[in-house]
């Protein structure tokens, strides 16, 4: 075999120390009541979750985007590195925070242009979500209290998303374990 690629990683905030190798992009929708009133979704009753390839992932400062011609919609997001497996079944509800190694922040890129056509045609959106650079994430940190996360989206100076992770519709330990 001529080569390989390096699986896609993630590193630490404030360290030099190895990246840690990226296998799959579980993302959540519609986690957050407003953000899903904002686009009129109806409120899920169980987490909405989706995937977006490896390939989607890139450093947050990286430069320029796949498809850069299109509109993009983009959300904030906290990102969640699991370190650890959650066995089918699941753990105890106390003890499935103990598989995640860090958090960072991440943004949600969407070709919303090419989402809604595909949503009228009732074909899957795989491809308005997971795209080279959908999915920019800042390093990780170690040493976090969920309950205590807030995080703000600003564009040009204007304030365009806040959330707090005790805002989410499903908690983590309900993520995970889903």
């Amino acid at each position: 075999m001529a080569g390989s690629m390096a699986a896609p990683s993630v590193g630490w905030a404030g360290s030099h120390a190895a990246r840690v190798a990226v296998g799959n992009l579980w993302c959540v929708g519609r986690n957050y009541l407003k953000h899903a009133a904002e686009l009129d979704n109806v409120i899920p009753e169980q987490p909405m979750i989706f995937l977006k390839a490896s390939s989607s992932l890139r450093p947050l400062a990286a430069g320029l985007l796949a498809h850069a011609h299109e509109e993009f919609h983009h959300e904030a997001e906290l990102v969640l590195l699991v370190g650890s497996h959650v066995p089918l079944g699941g753990l105890p509800r106390e003890r499935l925070l103990e598989s995640v190694r860090g958090v960072g922040l991440g943004l949600d890129l969407t070709r919303r242009g090419l989402q809604n056509e595909l949503k009228q045609a009732g074909h899957p959106w795989l491809m308005a979500k997971s795209f080279a650079g959908a999915a920019p994430v800042s390093d990780f940190v170690a040493d976090f209290d969920l309950g205590a996360i807030e995080f703000s989206l600003s564009v040009n100076g204007e304030r365009r998303q806040y959330a707090r992770v005790s805002d989410m519709i499903f908690d983590v330990p309900t993520i995970l374990a889903y």
